[in-house]
C-alpha cells in the first residue's frame, strides 16, 4: 500500500483523514476484521465462501443478523451467514475499516482476506458473495486494475482465486444516484433499464 493513504500506526481515522489528493485517496488503515462463521473448520462443501457488506454497514448487521445495528447475544432470526453454514459451507465476512472507504483499498484488502482464508482452509480458490457497494471492491480485485494506471501499480494482481462471484443489489448502473435518491432505484425496476 502507499504510505500517504493511511493514518499512523495507532491513531484513529477522523474527517480530517479524508485527503482526497490527485485522485481521491483516503486515508484509512490497512487492517480489516474477518469473521468466522460457525463451523467454518468443518465444512463439507468444497470451497469457502467470503461475504463483503455495502456501504454504511458490517459484517454483522449484513450477513449474521440483518435486522438490528445492535447484535443480541442470541439471534433469533439468523442471516445469510448462518444459512450457509448450516448447509456446510465455510463461511467468512469482512469489515473494513471504513465503511464509505476507497473500493481500490477495499479490493486491496478483500484480496488480503482471501489470501487468509485460503491459508486458513487450504483451499486454492473461495466463492464471494458481495452486497451493494462491496462489489465495486471485488470487481475492482478481480479485473487487477493496478494494470490499468500507474498509480494503482500498488494493488494486488488478481490471483485466479474467485471461483464463482455473486453481486446483490450492484451498483453497476452508477452508484452516486442510486445511493442518494431512493426513488431511482424503483424507476431502473419498473422500466428495467
Amino acid at each position: 500500500f502507499p504510505s500517504d493513504i493511511y493514518i499512523h500506526e495507532g491513531y484513529s481515522s477522523s474527517s480530517s483523514d479524508y485527503n482526497f489528493g490527485s485522485y481521491g485517496r483516503l486515508k484509512s488503515n490497512r487492517y480489516f476484521l474477518l469473521g468466522y462463521g460457525p463451523n467454518w473448520q468443518n465444512a463439507t462443501k468444497p470451497y469457502p465462501v467470503l461475504l463483503v457488506h455495502g456501504a454504511s454497514d458490517d459484517m454483522n448487521r449484513a450477513w449474521a443478523h440483518p435486522w438490528d445495528k445492535q447484535t443480541p447475544s442470541v439471534i433469533s432470526n439468523p442471516g445469510l451467514m448462518q444459512y450457509l453454514a448450516g448447509r456446510g459451507y465455510a463461511v467468512f465476512a469482512v469489515s473494513f475499516p471504513h465503511c464509505h472507504g476507497n473500493n481500490l483499498i477495499q479490493a486491496e484488502l478483500l484480496a488480503d482476506a482471501i489470501e487468509v482464508i485460503k491459508m486458513r482452509t487450504g483451499k486454492n480458490k473461495v466463492d464471494v458473495v458481495a452486497h451493494s457497494k462491496g462489489n465495486m471492491a471485488a470487481i475492482a480485485y478481480m479485473s487487477s486494475l493496478n494494470n490499468e494506471w500507474s498509480d494503482t501499480s500498488w494493488m494486488t494482481d488478481y490471483r485466479g482465486d474467485v471461483r464463482k462471484y455473486i453481486a446483490v443489489a450492484a451498483p453497476f448502473k452508477g452508484l452516486d444516484t442510486m445511493f442518494r435518491y431512493y426513488m431511482a432505484n424503483l424507476n431502473v425496476i419498473q422500466n428495467n433499464i
